[in-house]
């Protein structure tokens, strides 16, 4: 999978790029400010749909002359990928609020679909934090990467976050008194358990996957004598790799023992 050709139009500081990208390496230099980071910006946000450093779309618009964005102005990002069936068009156009993502010429109506197209891995001082900072860190640079590359995975993240924001929702209403909701908490106990036992399977099986990797070429850097391990360590705690029912059935196991605190705090622990 490669990027061959990008085009890039009012993006950022970026009035109008177009590059032709070779196999292998390929480096970007220039005085600062010129539009280097924007245009892996650009990239990004054709591989996700989303922008690595703005909440809003609308601030990777080029600005007019002023501080405001020109309302009939569109950033326009395209890229050709060449994949193993072939080669594919992306395209994001950003106009005000709206936002239009194409695959080849057809519009999509869902990122999810986008994800995978293009795959990439982005690395920028920030992202340090991976290794110093907290675990929700970690967690997101693997969704990120994982979501890739299993379109699978992204399917059971997004099922999750609604299942917990449903089981969040009732435990509070339980708790401020809607006791007639109870019978409801399982069936979201029962979803929120099989998509996080998902999660888990391929977070340590991707963990597992890039160990190999990484201990061989710590090795080769360290000329033998250190030896780099990365483990998975959840909030399971099990040594042992559980199967998929062992690992829904520990995972409703721990929400209904913490059902009544849950319902108590109004959060989902």
């Amino acid at each position: 999978m490669r990027l061959n050709h990008l085009v890039v139009r009012d993006f950022r500081n970026v009035r109008e790029a177009d590059l032709h990208l070779t196999p292998g390496i390929n480096v970007l230099w220039g005085a600062n400010a010129q539009g280097k980071t924007n245009l892996l910006e650009a990239i990004h946000t054709l591989v996700t749909g989303r922008s690595f450093r703005a909440r809003r779309e609308r601030e990777c618009i080029r600005r007019g002359g002023g501080e405001a964005v020109p309302e009939d102005r569109v950033a326009f990002v395209r890229g050709d990928v060449t994949r193993r069936d072939g080669i594919h068009t992306l395209q994001i156009a950003l106009q005000g609020l709206r936002r239009r993502v194409e695959i080849d010429g057809a519009p999509i109506s869902k990122l999810a679909s986008l994800w995978g197209q293009l795959n990439a891995v982005l690395f920028t001082p920030d992202d340090l934090q991976i290794i110093k900072g907290p675990p929700v860190n970690r967690r997101q640079f693997l969704d990120m990467e994982i979501s890739q590359v299993r379109p699978s995975y992204l399917a059971w993240l997004q099922r999750f976050q609604v299942a917990l924001s449903e089981r969040t929702a009732l435990v509070r209403a339980i708790g401020g008194g809607e006791r007639h909701r109870c019978e409801e908490i399982d069936a979201w106990d029962a979803a929120l358990a099989e998509a996080a036992a998902e999660i888990h399977g391929h977070r340590r099986d991707v963990i597992r996957r890039l160990g190999e990797h990484a201990t061989e070429t710590h090795r080769a850097v360290s000329g033998g004598e250190e030896t780099l391990t990365l483990l998975h360590r959840s909030f399971l705690a099990v040594q042992e790799p559980l199967t998929r029912e062992e690992c829904i059935e520990l995972h409703r196991e721990l929400l209904l023992e913490a059902r009544g605190s849950d319902i108590e705090r109004g959060q989902t622990s």
